[in-house]
């Protein structure tokens, strides 16, 4: 026979009540009166095990059957492999092994131990029973912990046993030998896995690398809420080791789970990150320099511009997580009849940040901005384009350490945008006091911007391992501000789109910059000698979010300044999508053709 020959044996514990058999003879049924092994009254069977190859097969009659946290409607085992399954509201131990009866030692009744996902026992050993009171209350916010016997490699997940087998929870007395852990209390791993910051991926979240065989899926059952770094609000996320026929993870419950998520941090990475590699475009600028509204007006025009010039659908990749950006552009530009109130400046602590879990502490770090390119007519060439918009004093010298990392983006960029501000500067504002109006250039504040730029500088090249005397080859694209207050110096007939006809014509870009240049020489020679020194990729590109000047509501009573907004009526920007498009012309994806010398 099979089992002769093998000389294997099946070998069966119910966990509550204890009855253990052993079989050399096939099929075994598992069920009511009558099967090999009974569980029930009734002569209901649950489980058929028969030989399958050189395994046997575990084959669920019609019950949900879940082995080893799996649901599933058959389970194979080999040679001295165990099993732990849930079915009809019974719990098995199941081996196939040439030890026999002699396995049932090890399955000693008083060895159950609860582990969380990073292997920190959190309860245990302790004798199960039917009574259910080996799960205190503490361990409630541990739907991810994995119930086992300490002999077997494999479990079910808790939450799993708890809702099949209708376990209470409790209090264990105070004199209660059991040590229980508290779910408030950090928890030192036992035997941690070492960091592992490398792979294929980095994370646009908490900036770690990562290989694909990494990923984390995120649950997708109602029951499988709290995950262990993100909070009881959140699913928990999980190395899938079963899937559909759709590819899908199954979670501990069966279902289908197609979102996934850092392995490092736990968020979830937005939908296509692991096949569309992302272009990262940062934005820097001293404080309150008008990145925030830049990139509102950005977004707005980039889905306008590509559309129209190029044939490429911009859209929001994950609307949920740029649901902050999504806002502020609704508030400049679907308000007509009155004034839009100022958008708040970047804030660390702001909606534009996020916490993140990142190398064994929580850090703020900006909330990625995630958006799709997809040109019509070839769609292979789909582009990911992530913005970031860094609170200025994220730059400032000494800002950026290991308890506050958000500005390292910037080392992986494939552009950079430093946002020049020239209602800032002193020598800018003595040029434009007399021709201009504009209440910006009679608020006097305090101009750091030289010394922001060098210190994104000193920055990148540290972040990237770059001597300070050597250049990046990242683009990097000066922008003037509010070029509607200042357009007169050189010429608004120069300011024209080079973007026409489903081309960006590097010749009128090329153009264009050499003028903003050639005045940022004359007026503020640091910030070109600054950038030059930076990268070998830098062209100057006159911006305005708005287009017109803002109008004046007051004062603000803490710092004196004035408190400004535009006129939704009177906006109309003016080349903002220009450096974009020339950083995605640089790149190697095809996305932007262009006419002249790149």
């Amino acid at each position: 026979m099979f089992s002769a020959i093998l000389k294997l044996k099946l070998v069966i514990r119910n966990v509550l009540t204890g009855k253990e058999a052993s079989f050399s003879d096939f099929p075994v049924y598992v069920g009511g009166k009558g099967a090999q092994f009974e569980v029930e009254q009734g002569d209901r069977a649950l489980v058929e095990i028969k030989p399958s190859n050189k395994n046997i097969s575990l084959i669920s009659l019609g019950e949900p059957m879940i082995a080893d946290s799996i649901e599933c409607q058959e389970k194979h085992l080999q040679e001295d492999e165990h099993c732990t399954l849930v079915c009809g509201g019974h719990f098995l131990l199941i081996s196939y092994t040439k030890k026999g009866p002699e396995v049932l030692k090890e399955w000693a009744h008083d060895s159950w131990r609860i582990v969380d996902q990073d292997s920190n026992v959190l309860c245990g050993p302790f004798k199960f029973s039917a009574s259910g009171k080996f799960v205190p209350k503490a361990l409630a916010e541990y739907p991810e912990a994995l119930f086992h016997q300490t002999s077997c490699s494999s479990g079910l997940y808790l939450a799993t046993v708890m809702e099949l087998l209708n376990l209470p929870t409790y209090d264990p007395p105070a004199n209660s030998t059991t040590p229980v852990v508290s779910p408030n209390t950090p928890q030192k791993p036992i035997n941690p896995p070492p960091l592992i910051d490398s792979g294929e991926f980095t994370c646009p979240y908490c900036w770690l690398k990562f290989n694909l065989g990494d990923v984390k899926h995120i649950a997708a059952h109602k029951s499988l809420r709290g995950d262990n770094l993100l909070g009881e609000e959140h699913q928990i996320r999980f190395h899938a080791t079963s899937f559909n026929d759709k590819g899908h993870a199954l979670d501990a419950m069966g279902s289908p789970c197609p979102d996934v998520a850092c392995p490092h941090c736990h968020w979830k990475l937005p939908p296509g990150f692991l096949h569309l590699k992302p272009k990262i475009l940062s934005i820097v600028g001293a404080p309150a320099s008008g990145k925030s509204y830049y990139l509102c007006v950005l977004v707005k025009r980039l889905t306008e511009t590509l559309s129209k010039v190029f044939g490429i659908a911009f859209y929001s990749t994950d609307p949920t997580a740029n649901r902050a950006l999504t806002q502020m552009i609704e508030a400049i530009f679907n308000i007509r009849e009155i004034l839009v109130g100022p958008i708040a400046k970047t804030a660390l602590e702001g909606d534009m940040y996020v916490s993140v879990w990142r190398i064994s502490r929580w850090v703020k770090m900006p909330r990625p901005f995630i958006f799709t390119a997809t040109p019509e007519k070839n769609t292979e060439r789909a582009t990911t384009i992530i913005f970031y918009d860094n609170a200025g004093e994220h730059f400032e010298p000494g800002r950026d350490s290991e308890e506050s990392p958000g500005a390292q983006h910037i080392a992986a960029a494939e552009g950079i945008f430093f946002m020049f501000d020239p209602t800032y500067s002193l020598a800018w504002r003595k040029i434009l006091e007399d021709s201009s109006s504009d209440p910006q250039i009679k608020d006097s504040r305090f101009d750091q911007q030289e010394t922001l730029l060098a210190e994104t500088n000193a920055r990148v090249k540290t972040l990237k391992g770059v001597p300070l005397h050597e250049k990046i080859s990242t683009p990097l694209a000066i922008i003037v501000g509010k070029c509607d207050v200042w357009q007169h110096l050189v010429g608004p007939e120069n300011l024209k789109s080079a973007a026409v006809d489903g081309t960006l014509d590097i010749v009128k870009v090329k153009k264009i910059s050499e003028l903003v240049r050639s005045k940022l020489l004359d007026v503020t020679p640091a910030i070109v000698r600054t950038a030059e020194i930076i990268s070998d990729n830098v062209m100057y590109f006159p911006v305005s979010s708005f287009g017109c000047s803002p109008e004046l509501l007051g004062a603000d009573p803490a710092t004196g300044h004035p408190i400004l907004s535009p006129d939704p009526k009177k906006i109309s920007p003016i080349l903002v999508e220009i450096p974009t498009l020339w950083v995605l012309s640089q790149m190697n994806s095809n996305l932007i053709p262009s006419t002249g010398e790149r």
